[in-house]
């Protein structure tokens, strides 16, 4: 929700739409609203209300200097998961190159697996 937000300021309704363009699942409009609330409190975004065309009052969410420190922090850690990921796939190939019978596994035939859905309790923020 970090980087949607430091992409551009957005109200949550907006970030349902974004979080689908992600592709990490479905994440639902209380959920999402629970996020923003906790990510206030936590001094990591700020908001505003702002008018729409259509004059109806939104919220709007903007990341915190704070929040953009979270965010560097977890943008470090996927890299370094990321790593630890990719060394693991190389030792698996040399592991099994060797072997007709093992499937040999190529970086552009490897599909990320369908994990917890956004919004269905069993994934974080």
């Amino acid at each position: 929700m970090l980087l949607l937000l430091a992409e551009k300021p957005r109200h949550g309704y907006a970030l349902t739409n974004a979080f689908a363009d992600l592709g990490l699942g479905d994440m639902d409009r209380p959920r999402i609203y629970r996020t923003l609330a906790e990510l206030e409190v936590n001094g990591l975004v700020k908001v505003w209300d702002e008018t729409s065309s259509t004059g109806h009052v939104r919220r709007v969410y903007s990341v915190t200097d704070l929040g953009h420190q979270s965010l560097s922090m977890a943008a470090e850690m996927i890299a370094h998961e990321r790593g630890a990921l990719d060394d693991f796939l190389e030792r698996y190939r040399r592991v099994s190159s060797g072997s007709p019978r093992r499937a040999r596994v190529q970086p552009t035939t490897l599909e990320p697996r369908a994990g917890p859905r956004m919004g269905d309790g069993r994934a974080g923020h």
